[in-house]
């Protein structure tokens, strides 16, 4: 799923109900945008990239399984 995606369906259920949160949004820029109580993408690339980091010294040459959710 595009970060275009995710941030088109959130900008469309806020417009109505906190229109300055999308103005704000749009001000700023999809990968620097923090919503109230989230995070940036920038954030979430750097959190996935320790996981992924994480995860090749605690299981090396190992297949490994990872589950995540949307949202």
């Amino acid at each position: 799923m595009s970060s275009r995606r995710i941030c088109s369906d959130w900008l469309q259920r806020t417009q109505g109900t906190a229109p300055q949160e999308a103005d704000r949004r749009e001000l700023i820029g999809e990968w620097c945008y923090r919503p109230p109580g989230g995070e940036t993408f920038t954030d979430v690339v750097v959190r996935v990239g320790h996981f992924i980091h994480d995860l090749g010294r605690a299981a090396p040459g190992r297949r490994v399984l990872v589950v995540a959710h949307d949202g």
